[in-house]
């Protein structure tokens, strides 16, 4: 979340602390104007339904990212055991143009694109299924490549590429949602303006005054963003040359 909206957040929970503390509660609470107490109570709703929106907002990435990792990582684990019973299969039969296209390392199939790795996963698979539909399927067996492993392989392809585009599904998501948080602070600040109207009805005391002042003190948005500025050291003065007496 942006350094602004961090800090307008700040604002508003100072602004909630100020009106609950028990000095300052006892004040207003069911006071005239009692429709001051109603829009303290709906004001501090709609900050604690900011948060979550903003909570969602920042980790709506993270949970799909994590699937799809999980995912890959099982789907690239399957899909090299069978490709390494095909480079020894199609290597006995001498069919050299089907084992360059599954003699990979596992490091060059983690390497690839998205993409191009779901599509070299397919691949592998339709050439095992054709082995095993084919006239040597027994004999193919006996290098594990059998019909019950494909469906096996098959699966954790599946899976991967059901989740494939997930994280940029959600970025995409996590992108609208930022776009309207600038609105959902404003609304929420429209709540506090309405307090800012109303509270000045308690300025009548001396206790009313101290919570207006409380109040508006706290109303202040303040850059919470940033660490404290550094102190720049003061330069050392120049020196002065000195000069002998005439």
């Amino acid at each position: 979340m942006k350094d602004e909206l961090t800090n307008r957040m700040g604002m508003f929970d100072t602004s909630l602390k100020v009106l609950n503390s028990e000095i300052m509660k006892a004040v207003w609470f069911k006071q005239p104007p009692v429709i001051f107490t109603t829009k303290v109570g709906l004001t501090a709703n709609a900050v604690a339904a900011l948060k979550q929106f903003c909570k969602a907002q920042g980790v709506s990435t993270l949970g799909s990212a994590a699937q799809k990792a999980k995912e890959g990582a099982e789907a690239e684990a399957a899909v090299n055991t069978m490709a390494a019973a095909l480079v020894e299969w199609f290597g006995d039969q001498n069919d050299q143009i089907n084992l360059a296209k599954v003699n990979l390392t596992p490091t060059d199939l983690h390497a690839m694109r998205d993409e191009a790795q779901k599509n070299q996963m397919y691949l592998t698979l339709d050439l095992a299924n054709d082995v095993v539909a084919g006239p040597n399927a027994a004999q193919a067996a006996d290098y594990g490549i059998t019909a019950s492993a494909i469906q096996l392989v098959q699966t954790e392809v599946d899976e991967y590429a059901a989740v494939l585009s997930a994280p940029q599904s959600s970025i995409a998501q996590r992108k609208a949602m930022t776009d309207n948080l600038r609105d959902q602070f404003n609304a929420v600040e429209d709540k506090f303006v309405s307090l800012d109207n109303l509270i000045q009805q308690f300025g009548t005391t001396d206790a009313g005054r101290n919570l207006v002042a409380a109040y508006t003190a706290a109303r202040i948005v303040r850059d919470l963003g940033h660490g404290p500025t550094p102190v720049v050291p003061a330069p050392a003065p120049t020196p002065v040359a000195q000069f002998a007496a005439k």
